[in-house]
């Protein structure tokens, strides 16, 4: 919950600013990679939760997943905000593959992650605890990422780079989600329950089931139109707070932290 929470809440509040004033691609160029990224995550993510569900449970259905995913998450994280400076037509290219990339792992991890929380055990109330911890530790991951601005700041007064000082940062936050998987895999270690699901198996169910169920898509239009303002939100507040307000990295990086806490 920390790892993919902390990296989502980054991804959208900076990707934007990072690809049109760091890289300096053109800002359409920018918001069609975070559209992008965004359509392959609607695609894989029933697609993952439908190759899970249907893994040996005796070998694990959920864990193996948080163990596969543990790197590559941390290194994708750290190139997702690595600019290597290829020229331009590569550049798009590279970082286009990594956000598909990056939302790849991150569904590989979170979709079987979520679910794993509801088969550590059949007892409600234990259920419900688990889930209030998953998303106290999301909440918090969400909190920190109002430093990014404040590190990168650091980073850059050291080595007198900004592409560096974002590289770095994201470095380290690459290092810190993959160690935080591997305590998640071994903390759950023997809870994960044999649960095996029989029934057959239709990748045209998975995309027709839900289309049948109106309470579910009434549900899903308004999460979507959240997460929409959400972004919306993220990805444009940065360029209000430095451009508008003038404020200094270290300033916004105190405001949204502040603003994650409420």
């Amino acid at each position: 919950g920390w790892a993919t929470l902390f990296t989502f809440t980054v991804f959208t509040t900076y990707g934007l600013y990072f690809f049109t004033d760091v890289v300096k691609l053109a800002p359409a160029f920018a918001g069609l990679l975070l559209s992008v990224g965004t359509l392959w995550d609607a695609i894989t993510d029933p697609l993952v939760g439908a190759i899970s569900d249907r893994r040996d449970p005796i070998k694990g259905r959920r864990r193996p997943f948080l163990l596969a995913t543990a790197i590559p998450f941390g290194i994708v994280n750290w190139l997702m905000f690595t600019n290597w400076d290829f020229g331009s037509t590569v550049t798009k290219i590279y970082f286009l593959l990594i956000i598909l990339a990056y939302y790849t792992v991150q569904t590989c991890l979170d979709v079987p992650y979520t679910a794993l929380g509801a088969e550590m055990t059949m007892d409600y109330d234990e259920r419900s605890s688990l889930n209030s911890h998953r998303a106290f530790w999301a909440t918090v991951g969400s909190v920190l990422t109002g430093l990014t601005l404040i590190i990168v700041s650091y980073f850059t007064g050291v080595t007198g780079s900004e592409t560096l000082g974002w590289s770095i940062t994201n470095g380290i936050f690459g290092a810190l989600i993959t160690i935080s998987i591997f305590i998640g895999w071994k903390a759950t270690k023997g809870y994960e329950l044999p649960v095996k699901i029989e029934e057959k198996f239709s990748y045209k169910d998975i995309i027709n089931g839900p289309m049948k169920n109106k309470p579910f898509l009434i549900i899903s239009a308004m999460f979507a139109l959240g997460i929409a303002a959400q972004c919306l939100f993220d990805s444009s507040s940065v360029y209000f707070f430095m451009y508008n307000l003038e404020l200094s990295e270290v300033q916004v990086g105190t405001l949204y932290t502040v603003l994650w806490v409420a």
